[in-house]
């Protein structure tokens, strides 16, 4: 049986993700509304309304028209990106020099809970996670605390995975709902925003046209703060996590 020092780092890293997906489809220690794990997602809409993640858990999602044509511009986005597996995005992350992964699903355990999150797209360089990435189509032009909040935990249960997060950031996209900008515009942003971070870079807005982008740098003990306040408060209540 090979040892799992004479591996890769990207085979040891995406085994642990495969040993925490089986442990959570195996993990009855469930939770409301029978789930086996805590969805990011989840944590970081009860800023916005708890009783409305409740009621989609009990009655399903309601599509409004600004929800689609979010989703749509999500979807023209991607379009510049190529649909891979998870076994070969574990491998390129650690292979290839500069990689944007997109709408691909981490597994963590923290505290005995197991979370899932899926970022609108994260930058590594040589292995290192650089960038987390969110894409927000609205009528506001500035991010609301549940964004930063979603980016925060991101980027720290990326470092429970192991990841190096010393140099990350996290950037916020917005742009407005109806925007008539080309998929390859809004894709090319974080590139561009990337290649102007300098070593003393710390938070920074930057404009392309009608549309904001707010860059900042990540703190994890801030995250972790925020993180342990939301998993307690929402188990306390009894919230669908």
């Amino acid at each position: 049986m090979t040892d799992s020092l004479e591996l890769p780092e990207w085979q040891v890293k995406y085994n642990k993700q495969l040993s925490i997906l089986g442990e959570m489809k195996e993990n009855e220690n469930l939770l409301r509304f029978d789930n086996r794990y805590i969805k990011i997602s989840d944590i970081t809409s009860q800023y916005y309304c708890e009783k409305k993640v409740e009621l989609r858990y009990v009655h399903g999602d309601i599509d409004t028209e600004e929800k689609l044509l979010g989703r749509e511009k999500h979807d023209e986005v991607e379009q510049e990106l190529v649909e891979i597996t998870m076994q070969q995005a574990w491998e390129q992350i650690f292979t290839v020099d500069r990689f944007s992964l997109s709408e691909s699903l981490f597994f963590a355990k923290y505290k005995d809970n197991y979370l899932v999150f899926k970022p609108d797209r994260v930058l590594f360089v040589a292995g290192v996670p650089k960038i987390l990435i969110e894409y927000k189509f609205s009528r506001y032009s500035r991010p609301f605390i549940s964004h930063h909040v979603q980016l925060q935990t991101e980027g720290y249960l990326l470092s429970k995975l192991g990841f190096d997060i010393s140099t990350l950031y996290y950037l916020i996209i917005i742009a407005p709902i109806k925007a008539d900008r080309d998929s390859k515009y809004l894709s090319n942003i974080p590139k561009r925003i990337y290649e102007m971070i300098k070593l003393y870079t710390k938070d920074e807005q930057y404009s392309f046209r009608d549309i904001n982008a707010y860059l900042y740098k990540f703190n994890k003990e801030t995250a972790k703060r925020t993180l342990n306040g939301r998993l307690n408060t929402g188990i306390r209540r009894g919230m669908p996590n």
